[in-house]
């Protein structure tokens, strides 16, 4: 196999073939405290149960990692996100979305994000967790607030290091009194509306106003949704024999054997309250 061969190969990542969809990048900054790991946390959940590539990259376990020899001074703290830029648009690349959550505390180094995704032709997204530093210190997970308000860490966002807001971010989540999952499904309908993922499904358990009655609870089981408009696929079992068995898996068997092949075909809401 000659070079050039390798040479046209490695001009376009592969990934690209399989995974056109999902190229995006969403940067969650915040305050400490702000709620932006959870939030990421959630969406990624969320993501992967439906079979969409996703990866939360965490400010804090990049810190232990590749960004370990970063101290926190202005200098510093941009390169810490301009390396978490450069890695979630490799993942970008291969086809992933991307949750990053950083401080990210000056408009120079989101900008420089967006850039780095945008000169390689993948979608970006700012995503302003705008929590008020009270709140933040009021929930002090880490402890960090404290210890910035002792002295014991040194240019602090938010204490002793000035934050710089986002001023005109893709979306605005507001954290006080709303729960993570509306913070996280208003992210994901952005991204659904841009047409970059499927809209999210109705929940199973929206159309009920009491006690789940037992037709309810039998669809529930059987189909996961109350909703009839679903399209749904439902197992069909056909018999074959063994010599059926063997010509379509090419492996030798007792032609005397039955055995049977699951065939998924889908159907319509309409066929599935029909069938039921």
């Amino acid at each position: 196999m000659g070079n050039e061969c390798f040479t046209s190969v490695s001009t376009v990542p592969l990934h690209y073939c399989y995974q056109q969809q999902s190229n995006i990048c969403l940067l969650f900054p915040g305050l400490s405290g702000a709620g932006k790991t959870s939030i990421s946390f959630q969406i990624e959940s969320y993501l992967i149960a439906q079979g969409i590539p996703a990866y939360a990259l965490d400010g804090d376990n990049l810190r232990n990692g590749i960004n370990a020899n970063l101290a926190f001074s202005e200098e510093d703290r941009n390169e810490n996100v301009r390396r978490a830029a450069e890695c979630a648009k490799m993942f970008a690349e291969c086809g992933f979305i991307a949750l990053c959550s950083f401080v990210s505390p000056t408009a120079a180094a989101r900008d420089r994000a967006r850039e780095i995704h945008r000169n390689a032709n993948l979608e970006f997204f700012e995503v302003f967790v705008n929590t008020p530093v009270e709140i933040c210190e009021q929930r002090d997970v880490k402890g960090h607030y404290k210890k910035a308000r002792e002295g014991k860490i040194k240019s602090f966002t938010g204490v002793s290091q000035p934050y710089e807001a986002p001023k005109n971010p893709d979306l605005i989540l507001e954290t006080v009194n709303v729960p993570v999952e509306k913070c996280a499904n208003s992210v994901l309908d952005m991204i659904a509306a841009k047409g970059l993922i499927p809209a999210r499904q109705v929940r199973w358990s929206s159309p009920l106003k009491g006690f789940m009655r037992e037709d309810e609870f039998l669809k529930t089981i059987h189909f996961n949704t109350l909703d009839s408009n679903v399209n749904q696929s439902v197992a069909i079992v056909l018999a074959v024999t063994g010599e059926d068995k063997q010509r379509l898996e090419g492996k030798r068997m007792d032609s005397n054997v039955n055995q049977s092949v699951a065939i998924v075909l889908a159907v319509t809401g309409e066929d599935k309250q029909r069938l039921e």
